[in-house]
């Protein structure tokens, strides 16, 4: 993982698992300058699982590794790509799992994916919620925060 960001611009947008709408976007963010880094996917274990015989070498990275994303609220166990996004959205702040993202709950107990972009600045933050917009089951949610510079040696611990 490259260097941490100190402001996060991520845009998510729920898909059905099985269409091509997570591919398209994917192969459309590679050549705009984006990296594997600042892409998530995030499912249930029963519907990210099998994703992976059918996707192309791009996006079988987001599901190479997952990790579990867990919250005491959660009735239906959720995996999300390991990186940056779970680690700091998904994982220390629980955004998935707030009144905020209440929206997208339906998606993911329906079967459905979410894509998750974490936008370097304003251009490809305006190119990732256009792309989510187009190619999306759902609406676009957003979420923009700045993290807290630590110093070296420092550690994250949450909020």
């Amino acid at each position: 993982m490259g260097t941490l960001p100190e402001m996060y611009r991520i845009a998510l947008s729920p898909f059905q698992a099985h269409s091509p709408g997570v591919q398209s976007v994917v192969r459309y963010l590679a050549p705009q300058g984006f990296v594997a880094d600042q892409l998530c996917l995030i499912g249930t274990p029963t519907v990210i699982g099998p994703l992976a015989t059918g996707l192309d070498p791009e996006l079988r990275q987001l599901i190479g590794e997952l990790a579990i994303v867990s919250a005491v609220d959660a009735h239906l166990p959720i995996v999300a790509s390991a990186g940056l996004i779970t680690d700091v959205l998904l994982r220390q702040r629980s955004w998935l799992f707030s009144p905020a993202a209440a929206s997208l709950r339906p998606h993911l107990e329906g079967g459905e994916v979410i894509l998750a972009i974490n936008a370097m600045d304003h251009d490809q933050f305006v190119t990732a919620a256009r792309l989510l917009l187009r190619h999306g089951s759902g609406s676009v949610l957003t979420e923009i925060f700045n993290w807290p510079t630590l110093p070296r040696g420092g550690s994250a611990g949450g909020k």
